[in-house]
C-alpha cells in the first residue's frame, strides 16, 4: 500500500469513495487474517501518507489552487483539491478507526480477493445519491427520507456514508440489509417542529 492507494483515493468521485474505501478496508482485513492489530499496523504507514498528502493539498489550496496537475505514479491526471482533501479525510477517519467486518463481509472479501487499482474504479457498486435518491429507492418522501437518515440506522449497519458533505447510500447492502431486518426502519417519524 503506497502512493498508488492516495492516488485512487485523491481521483474518487464521492460516489465511488464509500465503495472503494470498502473494498480497501476488506482487502486490508482479508490479507492480515482479520486480525485488528495486524490491521492497525498495515495502516499505520498509509495514514502517515494520508497526512503528508492532506498537508501538501492543504498547501496548495491556501496558494490559490482549486485544480492540480499530478504526475505520480507513473502517470498524469488534474484533479479539484478541495474535492481530495475531502476524500483523503473520509479515508483517514475510517483507516484511523476501521471497522471489523461481518462474517458476510469476510466470507465476499475471501471470495473476491480484490486488487486495489485505477481499474477498481469503473466496477463500483450502484449507489444511491442524497435524501431525494434515498426516499426514490425506498419509496417514502422526502421529510421521511432525512428523518431515516438523522437515525443513523444505515450508517451503523455500513449502507449509508457520507463524502464531500453529502449523503451516498450503497444499494446492495441497503437491499441485503432490509432484507435481512425488515422492521429496521419501522420506529423512524417525522419530527415535527413545536410552533
Amino acid at each position: 500500500m503506497g502512493m498508488e492507494i492516495i492516488d485512487v483515493i485523491v481521483l474518487a468521485t464521492p460516489l465511488e469513495l464509500g465503495t472503494l474505501v470498502d473494498r480497501i478496508n476488506r482487502k486490508v482485513f482479508s490479507e492480515s487474517n482479520y486480525n485488528d492489530i495486524a490491521v492497525r499496523a498495515t495502516y499505520a504507514p498509509l495514514i502517515e501518507a494520508i497526512d503528508r498528502a492532506i498537508a501538501e493539498n492543504t498547501q496548495y489550496l491556501s496558494f490559490g489552487h482549486e485544480n492540480m496537475e499530478s504526475r505520480e505514479s507513473g502517470g498524469s491526471y488534474v484533479y479539484n483539491v478541495r474535492q481530495a482533501i475531502a476524500n483523503l479525510k473520509v479515508a483517514k477517519e475510517v483507516f484511523s478507526n476501521p471497522p471489523l467486518p461481518s462474517q458476510e463481509q469476510v466470507d465476499v472479501a475471501e471470495q473476491e480477493k480484490v486488487e486495489i487499482s485505477t481499474s477498481n474504479l469503473t466496477e463500483l457498486e450502484e449507489v444511491i445519491r442524497g435524501v431525494k435518491g434515498l426516499a426514490k429507492y425506498l419509496h417514502i418522501g422526502s421529510t421521511l427520507a432525512q428523518a431515516v437518515i438523522n437515525s443513523k440506522l444505515l450508517q451503523e449497519n455500513g449502507a449509508q456514508y457520507s463524502a464531500g458533505g453529502k449523503w451516498f447510500f450503497n444499494r446492495e447492502k441497503l437491499d441485503r440489509l432490509l432484507a435481512k431486518k425488515p422492521e429496521l426502519l419501522k420506529d423512524v417519524h417525522i419530527q415535527r417542529r413545536k410552533k
